[in-house]
């Protein structure tokens, strides 16, 4: 029997509406994997910014200073002078060792070194130590023996004998008497120019402080003195030194108008008040060789 061809198309139909085994259509290309993110750089660790500079301490201001207190004004020659009179009047006695160089008669004569004790009011010892009449010695006391020197030369012939102090034999080789010879003596001739030049300002005298310096460990204080009018005064040109300590003085040298050395005094090693007796001034003192 003819199936009618309706029917056939039916299940021609049918069939082709059934899912029959499929091929699976080939997987669609995979799409590439999406790019693993690549950890960006880390982001850079910013710095510490340098450490802003410590301050340094500004340098400290400067400590103000006690300003040095204002140099003492300096003893002028004529407070100086006094200064010695006044020393002296506080001197009892003393001993000194005493250099001495003279011009007598025109001619400087040799050094001489002396070992010299006086006692006031005036009672003098002098013995010459140096190369120079070393062994002489000389003795002088205002109201005894007859107010005579005594002397001996110290070498042959060696004679004792009595002089005037003033006399031709007792001054030979020296331009001051053995009774002015004193550091009174001295300081008196000194104070009395200077009063007259206090008095005289018409004759110019002059007085330089010369400062302080150290001489054989002492210190001492000088001045200079110059008398353009010469007349009425010890010498034209005096240079007088003194302790510092004591205001006594350390040296003095006299120069005349034309500046050649008259006398140069030095006194060395000097002690005072060391308490001088009557047998440091007699002349039978074992010590002595009268």
């Amino acid at each position: 029997m003819r199936t009618p061809l309706p029917l056939l198309f039916a299940a021609f139909t049918a069939l082709t509406a059934c899912p029959g085994p499929q091929t699976a259509p080939p997987p669609a290309p995979a799409e590439p994997p999406a790019p693993v993110p690549q950890d960006s750089p880390p982001a850079p660790v910013p710095q510490d910014s340098p450490p802003a500079p410590v301050p340094q301490d500004s340098p400290p201001a400067p400590v103000p200073q006690d300003s040095p207190p204002p140099a003492a004004a300096q003893p002028d020659p004529r407070t100086l002078l006094l200064a010695m009179e006044t020393a002296y009047a506080a001197v009892n006695d003393y001993t000194v060792t005493l250099i001495r160089r003279e011009r007598v008669k025109g001619k400087l004569l040799a050094q001489e070194t002396m070992q010299v004790k006086f006692r006031k009011p005036l009672s003098t010892y002098i013995k010459w130590t140096g190369g120079v009449y070393k062994g002489r010695e000389a003795l002088y006391v205002r109201g005894r023996n007859g107010d005579k020197l005594r002397a001996h030369q110290g070498s042959f012939p060696d004679v004792t004998v009595d002089l005037d102090p003033r006399g031709a034999l007792a001054m030979k080789g020296n331009r001051h008497p053995i009774t002015e010879g004193s550091l009174g003596d001295l300081i008196g001739l000194l104070i009395r120019d200077l009063k007259r030049a206090e008095s005289r300002p018409q004759d110019g005298a002059t007085f330089t402080d010369l400062g302080e310096s150290d001489r054989h460990g002492h210190k001492i204080r000088c001045f200079d003195a110059i008398f353009k009018i010469a007349d009425g005064y010890y010498a034209p040109h005096v240079q007088v030194c003194m302790f510092a300590a004591t205001s006594l003085p350390s040296r003095v040298q006299v120069w005349d108008a034309r500046e050649q050395l008259l006398e140069d005094y030095e006194y060395r090693d000097l002690k005072t008040n060391v308490g001088l007796g009557d047998r440091d001034f007699d002349s039978s003192n074992p010590r002595y060789n009268f």
